[in-house]
């Protein structure tokens, strides 16, 4: 039994080579030869359907063979583009193909549209799958030209997948690998120092100053509310002694006493800011 029939009815238990394609390819081309068109498109079609059982990447000349093959199928069947795709990815897989007399003659239309075949998408690199490589037309650069006809094969590891894709028709898809983990995000890190509140220099020394002059304030109060009372009894004795003795032994005692004394609340009053002020900072730590 020929491979690729082998292949068909045993459902790829022994694989298939690059080889048994070619093999199908070249009685292709026979039928094609003799003109026998019905013969021509099945053996195309069997080489077609035993790719999935190809164990091994499909050598490239034999897969510009086949995109030739293909796009003749296609021009047969009245498909000029598709036939055009296949004979562009022929061209870039083996430019320096002619056309045997033998199978075309010298003025077929074939030909010229052969010829006149490019590839117009864009190319770009497919991503690596996670296990296994990937070949298009037996190539493992994995550069692909958008809407170009290809072999598509995933081999390697527990991938085993061959498949003939069509002009613009979608690639298989295929595992890819998992996307890195995100870098964890440190913890803060939590200071386990115990920092006693201090109450700060500036106010402590406002404050005391405040008390300082307090005392001062008091005293001088003090001597005022004794001065007067001896203003009092002299006055009763000698009034005119008495209002010359009161500016020196009431009144001004009485204003410093108030000076000192609104100086200190002054003192006081912004020492206690500062003081209130430094323990809350200090305590925040």
């Amino acid at each position: 039994m020929l491979p690729l029939l082998a292949a068909l009815a045993f459902g790829c238990e022994d694989g298939l080579t690059s080889a048994a394609v070619d093999e199908g390819l070249t009685r292709a081309e026979e039928a094609f030869g003799r003109f026998d068109a019905e013969a021509f498109a099945s053996e195309v079609d069997q080489t077609r359907a035993a790719l999935p059982c190809l164990a091994e990447p499909i050598a490239p000349p034999t897969a510009a063979r086949l995109h030739r093959l293909e796009g003749l199928r296609q021009f047969l069947e009245r498909d000029e583009g598709a036939a055009q795709a296949h004979f562009a990815v022929a061209k870039r897989l083996d430019g320096a193909y002619t056309w045997p007399t033998s199978l075309l003659p010298a003025r077929h239309q074939v030909r010229e549209v052969y010829d006149a075949a490019v590839e117009q998408g864009a190319s770009a690199e497919l991503a690596a799958p996670a296990a296994g490589a990937l070949y298009l037309d037996g190539q493992a650069d994995r550069i692909r030209v958008d809407g170009s006809p290809t072999v598509f094969q995933h081999l390697g590891g527990d991938a085993a997948q061959t498949v003939f894709v069509g002009p613009s028709q979608a690639l298989p898809e295929y595992a890819l690998p998992a996307p890195p983990a995100p870098e964890p995000i440190p913890a803060p890190v939590v200071s386990t120092t115990t920092h006693k509140a201090r109450p700060p220099v500036a106010g402590v020394s406002l404050v005391a100053s405040g008390v300082v002059l307090g005392a001062v304030a008091g005293v001088q109060f003090a001597r005022s509310r004794a001065g007067y009372t001896e203003y009092l009894d002299a006055f009763d004795q000698d009034p005119l002694a008495a209002e010359a003795s009161f500016q020196r032994t009431v009144a001004s005692p009485r204003n410093q006493a108030a000076g000192f004394g609104a100086g200190a609340a002054v003192l006081l009053g912004a020492g206690g800011v500062l003081f209130a002020r430094g323990i809350h900072v200090e305590g925040r730590f």
